[in-house]
C-alpha cells in the first residue's frame, strides 16, 4: 500500500518528502450460529422428562386488559395473545412468577439441560420449579 501511495504522488507531481497518510482498516466478524432447536417444533418429542417438567408449570390466563408487566414473553419478546393465531398458544408462570411462552421456556430448559445448568428462570436466575417436584424426579 506505501508504493501505492508513492507512485500517486508522483504522478500528482508532489515532493516525496511530504507526509504520508496512514490509513488503518480494522475488520470485525461476527460469526452466526444457528441453534437447530430454536426452530424445532418437535422437541417435546425427544425429551420427554423435560416436558413432564413443562407440564408442571401454572397455566395462567392473560387478561388484555393487565398490566403491560406480563403481556410480553421475556424470551421471544412477542406480545402474548393478541392475535386470533395467538390465542392457541400456551404461557406458563414459572416459580418465580415470570411467565413465557410454553415453547419458549421450554427451549430454555433444553439449552439449561445441555449444559448441565440449573433450570433457571432466565430473568431472575431463581428456580424455575418448586424444590418438592425437583425431588421427585
Amino acid at each position: 500500500m506505501g508504493e501505492t501511495a508513492r507512485t500517486i504522488r508522483s504522478r500528482e507531481g508532489c515532493d516525496s518528502s511530504m507526509p504520508e497518510i496512514v490509513v488503518n482498516l480494522y475488520i470485525t466478524t461476527h460469526i452466526v450460529v444457528e441453534d437447530s432447536d430454536f426452530y424445532n417444533d418437535d422437541l417435546r418429542q425427544n425429551v420427554p422428562e423435560l416436558a413432564q417438567l413443562v407440564n408442571l408449570l401454572e397455566r395462567p390466563r392473560i387478561d388484555k386488559q393487565e398490566d403491560d408487566a406480563e403481556q410480553q414473553c421475556a424470551i421471544c419478546l412477542e406480545e402474548f395473545g393478541h392475535s386470533i393465531e395467538d390465542s392457541s398458544v400456551e404461557v406458563v408462570r414459572t416459580n418465580c412468577s415470570h411467565v413465557f411462552h410454553e415453547s419458549c421456556i421450554f427451549r430454555w430448559l433444553r439449552r439449561c439441560a445441555d449444559r448441565q445448568s440449573p433450570y433457571s428462570c432466565p430473568l431472575c436466575r431463581c428456580s424455575i420449579f418448586p424444590t418438592s417436584h425437583m425431588d421427585e424426579e
